[in-house]
């Protein structure tokens, strides 16, 4: 007798009825997946929101206010932004006036990035909304879970990275 194609024979969107094979055990598979579904959430939330600024506008806001000074490259680097996509997202956040570059003191050739007053009152502003956006994307975990969860991507991150 022949097997059933349950994914065959499903609605579009019916994603319950799709295996994924052995991919169903590759890390990096569920990983992207997973992170593909929580980007859909964020800007499912916020893409409708006035003046609503990208995740990689928020975690640009978010390492410059970590880090005053920091180097445009460094700050790329530590996001895996490319540079060319760096230069833009900077530029279109210092045009909104959220962000602005200053030469170094030490090294006028040396171009730093800080926050601007209204670039910190923006980002203290939405920090707690992706902070609660992310809290219901993960509400499927239990607290404990969700802990785990970050640590256990956090040491991921830092061992790719070359920090093991």
């Amino acid at each position: 007798m022949a097997r059933r194609n349950k994914a065959a024979e499903s609605a579009p969107g019916d994603f319950a009825a799709v295996g994924f094979g052995p991919l169903a055990n590759i890390a990096g598979f569920t990983m992207r997946l997973a992170n593909l579904l929580l980007f859909r959430d964020y800007y499912d939330h916020f893409a409708s929101s006035p003046g609503a600024l990208s995740l990689g506008a928020i975690s640009v806001m978010a390492v410059i206010a970590a880090n005053p000074g920091i180097r445009q490259g460094a700050a790329a680097e530590a996001l895996l932004i490319k540079r060319s996509n760096m230069t833009k997202l900077v530029n279109r956040l210092e045009r909104q006036g959220l962000v602005r570059r200053r030469a170094s003191g030490r090294d006028r050739r040396a171009v730093g990035l800080y926050l601007t007053a209204a670039g910190r009152r923006r980002l203290a502003m939405l920090l707690p909304a992706v902070a609660e956006q992310d809290a219901q994307s993960t509400a499927s975990l239990s607290a404990r879970e969700r802990r785990v969860l970050v640590e256990l991507l956090g040491k991921l991150v830092k061992a790719k990275r070359g920090g093991a």
